[in-house]
């Protein structure tokens, strides 16, 4: 029965108030006026005046997403002091009429309503925003700027929102770890009061979701993003673009310069976020900032145990069934040196952690860019529909392929090596079976244009060295260690037939019967039969290719032949020119000039036997080694 008799509304305040005592639930007020009557009111707190500690588990959930717990409902009502006076009629139907026209509060921090107020009075709060399928880059950003907020305006509370769930790995670690963090759900922020809104990880509206709803109302819009190539789409009052592996990082920064005091949980989890976005410091668009950034939050508390734990997780057992599958169904086609694989996978019904998938998927094969489809199908009865998960993902060093180029007609997007994209067919399965088919098809001959379309893309005539040092099948081991240490090389191509009293053919200077290399001169040197021919010592496993080849075909069959040199032939077969480990490393333009100083290929012992059989006195030629004389000790072994 409501309203209450008069002797329950008495049994109501010494609740309570012994409530409000032990502090086991949240701060109440119970103004006690000298008077007839007595405002009771129950206010929600603000996530700071709340004691990791109190109340019950379920309410601690409850206030961790900026709601009301079940017990501590805003609302008012006035105690008489007499129980002997009845409450009329028309005195009920008016406070029912007064209930119904009560606005219900808005989720959000309050203030205290002061004496013989009606209503709570709800403060200005500062947003942050993950996109959509949050992942740990985008909730550590969040989370730290919530943080940097908070440090500069103490007065003000800052929560982090998720528009649109999270990845099945950020939700496993937020299962354990939200009630650390200022994390509420969307629906419980009040546009009207959001002062600050931050937008990190992405900087156009559709990676945000429902999110986009608070950009009219908030006062300043600040946008965090590591993808400077994008163009924003944000009228943002502060737009923060920064060429950084992680967007983390950029955060990190500014909590740095700050002197922010960080928890271990908020540094774990700063952390994690730098890690998942830069491959652990693997991948090619780290930077000395983001190793710093990690440095910093390691510092100051960050627990390598939880951060090994949700940066390697196992695969599921779906994960698992989904890798196997993908292994039996993988297609692949060479174009211009780039292994493109594809895959498409029957998945029966959407499970979560697919790029997962794809990622051991590109790591575990010979790919170069992989394109992997989950085929499900969502709904049932009439409803029913078929969805293409399509997920793109190139390895390091492919720097020509923009997947989130090719993802965006189709609904989805994100980064240039890495992105994905949700495709809807036809309402009627019947009438889109082999749909999935048609798309692949249709992704491939993007990503074929855009390997065409390369503009630095290195041929083997481009990096080759021409022309080739060659040497005949009766030319001794010594005086082919002569060669090697004359022109710092390690291998030399044995061309011709050239058999005994036989002239030498003019075009079968040009035929190649197998290479020499310095380990086989070594090997002749430890045996004494330096005067040997090649012909004894030939390796007849020889990589070649075209002089149209790509530099990364070129890097492949070296990889294949364990790093010996690459023979480069014209369109007739010929020989006409050498690759070499350094003709590589010198074409990706990983390393200064100055290491690559030419080396001997010998020290002192076969750089003496090779002078002695050129008939060059020993003592006159310095240790390739050490640069001394003959008073070196691998002269006189």
């Amino acid at each position: 029965m409501w309203p209450p008799p008069p002797s329950h509304r008495r049994v109501l305040a010494v609740v309570a108030l012994l409530c409000a005592i032990a502090q086991d639930l949240l701060p109440c007020a119970i103004p006690l006026p000298a008077g007839p009557s007595t405002a009771l009111a129950f206010f929600q707190p603000s996530p700071s005046s709340i004691s990791p500690s109190s109340g019950l588990q379920k309410t601690r959930r409850r206030r961790r997403h900026g709601q009301q717990p079940t017990s501590a409902r805003v609302w008012q009502q006035v105690v008489s002091s007499s129980s002997s006076t009845s409450e009329t009629p028309a005195a009920t139907a008016g406070q029912h009429e007064n209930r119904k026209k009560k606005k219900k509060l808005p989720p959000g921090p309050f203030v205290l309503a002061a004496e013989g107020q009606e209503s709570a009075v709800q403060e200005d709060i500062n947003v942050v925003l993950t996109h959509a399928i949050a992942d740990f880059d985008s909730l550590a950003a969040a989370v730290g700027l919530a943080k940097f907020w908070q440090h500069q305006h103490p007065g003000t509370e800052a929560f982090v929102c998720m528009p649109q769930g999270a990845h099945p790995s950020v939700e496993s670690f937020l299962a354990l770890h939200s009630v650390l963090f200022p994390i509420r759900s969307l629906a419980t922020i009040d546009p009207a009061h959001v002062n600050k809104l931050g937008m990190v990880d992405a900087s156009t509206k559709d990676r945000f979701g429902a999110g986009q709803g608070l950009l009219a109302s908030a006062k300043e819009v600040h946008v965090f993003d590591h993808h400077a190539m994008k163009e924003p789409d944000i009228n943002a009052t502060v737009l923060n673009l920064e060429d950084v592996g992680s967007v983390t990082t950029m955060v990190v920064e500014r909590l740095r310069g700050a002197d922010v005091a960080v928890t271990d949980a908020e540094a774990t989890l700063l952390a994690i976020g730098i890690h998942a976005d830069t491959g652990s410091m693997t991948y090619d668009c780290t930077t000395v900032r983001d190793v710093e950034a990690l440095a910093w939050v390691m510092r100051h508390g960050a627990r390598q145990p939880v951060i090994a734990e949700f940066c390697h997780q196992r695969l599921t057992s779906h994960q698992q069934h989904f890798l196997s599958e993908s292994f039996l169904r993988l297609e692949t086609t060479m174009y211009e040196g780039v292994n493109i694989g594809t895959v498409i996978v029957d998945c029966q019904e959407y499970v979560g952690g697919l790029a997962r998938v794809a990622q051991h998927v590109l790591e575990l094969t010979s790919c170069d860019v992989l394109v992997w489809g989950g085929l499900y199908v969502q709904g049932a009865g009439r409803k029913q529909t078929r969805r293409l998960v399509l997920i793109g993902r190139a390895r390091s060093g492919v720097n020509f392929v923009n997947f989130d180029e090719i993802f965006k007609p189709l609904g989805g997007g994100g980064h240039m090596k890495a992105a994905a994209a949700n495709i809807k067919f036809d309402e009627d399965p019947a009438l889109s079976v082999g749909a999935e088919t048609a798309v692949m098809a249709d992704v491939v001959e993007k990503l074929k244009r855009q390997v065409a379309g390369r503009q630095d893309c290195k041929l083997a005539k481009d990096i080759m060295s021409s022309p080739v040092l060659t040497v005949f099948r009766d030319t001794t081991m010594g005086q082919v260690a002569q060669l090697l240490r004359k022109y710092s090389i390690h291998a030399v191509p044995v061309v011709g037939s050239n058999q005994a009293g036989v002239p030498q053919q003019a075009d079968e200077a040009a035929v190649v019967r197998g290479v020499v290399t310095d380990v086989e001169v070594l090997k002749a040197f430890k045996a004494g039969k330096m005067d040997s021919p090649v012909s004894g010592w030939l390796l007849k496993k020889i990589g070649t290719v075209d002089v149209d080849t790509p530099v990364d075909q070129v890097k492949r069959v070296m990889a294949e032949n364990d790093g010996r040199d690459v023979l480069v032939m014209d369109r007739q077969g010929k020989l006409v020119g050498l690759i070499s480990r350094t003709d590589i490393l010198q074409s990706y333009q990983f390393y200064s000039e100055g290491s690559f100083t030419p080396k001997e290929a010998f020290c002192g012992k076969e750089l003496a036997t090779a002078a002695v059989l050129a008939g060059v006195v020993a003592e006159e030629e310095p240790c390739s080694t050490c640069s001394a004389h003959t008073e070196c000790s691998d002269f006189n072994r």
